[in-house]
């Protein structure tokens, strides 16, 4: 039984572009990806993610050679279309939870395309979690990352109830109430309630969700758990910094400019 971690973001600590019909791999930027770097470097575990490249763009034989080299780096690829990212990530999550989990005001046509989006989003995290399902197994612990997999708990818990899977959320968690302007925002809060723990930046935000999931009556609340038919959920707030003594040693290096 593997004791690795299994890390699942919408993005991978390595990205690809083509450049002059040749592939070119770089880190991706990013506090997700620079936060959590470190953990990429144990073999004992895998990171599952988009590579940045949409696959209209490449062939067979550049798939299998991206997949080849993010191996190296313990990555593994799930590739997704123009129309794909068109419509789930900058869509649904760039469109719609993106400004309405940071309070700014979501365009019309973005309202309008609620379906759409919803449909593409749905269908992307459910070809995250046959990734998951494929890459690992009932030793690892899962742990899912960002406002672009808030379904993807659920989906794994339905396969393996038994797994430890914990999700987190790099950006604020809105108020109940507009939160509850989503349309499938229910579908949503039950997709991260299928987390063993949810994190959050801030106790604000944790109260957001606690309030949320009163709200959509979906379980028993008290201020750190959420209490389920069949188990509970812990919810915490993880405030995420920088790695203190990796930037502290820096200011000793004689090579260090201001």
């Amino acid at each position: 039984m593997s004791s690795g971690l299994v890390i699942v973001s919408n993005r991978l600590p390595v990205s690809v572009k083509k450049i002059d019909g040749k592939l070119e791999f770089f880190p991706s930027i990013g506090g997700l990806a620079t936060g959590l770097a470190s953990y990429a470097d144990d073999k004992r575990n895998k990171w599952i993610g988009w590579p940045g490249i949409v696959s209209d763009d490449i062939t067979e034989k550049e798939r299998q050679e991206i997949a080849t080299e993010l191996l190296k780096h313990n990555c593994y690829p799930v590739f997704l279309s123009k129309k794909q990212i068109d419509d789930y990530y900058n869509g649904y999550c760039n469109r719609l939870l993106w400004p309405l989990f940071h309070d700014l005001k979501v365009s019309k046509s973005a309202w309008a395309n609620q379906a759409r989006y919803w449909k593409a989003y749905k269908h992307i995290n459910e070809l995250f979690a046959e990734s998951v399902l494929a890459l690992s197994t009932d030793g690892n612990v899962v742990w899912v990352h960002d406002y672009q997999l808030l379904l993807l708990p659920s989906l794994l818990r339905a396969e393996r109830p038994d797994d430890k899977i914990g999700f987190f959320l790099h950006i604020p968690f809105p108020a109940a109430k507009s939160f509850a302007t989503l349309s499938d925002g229910e579908a949503l809060i039950a997709g991260m309630l299928g987390a063993g723990l949810v994190g959050f930046h801030t106790e604000n935000y944790t109260h957001n969700f606690l309030s949320t999931v009163e709200r959509y009556d979906v379980g028993v609340t008290s201020p750190r758990q959420v209490l389920l038919e069949n188990r509970s959920v812990r919810v915490l707030d993880f405030p995420m910094g920088i790695e203190y003594a990796k930037y502290a040693a820096t200011k000793h290096k004689s090579s260090t400019t201001t």
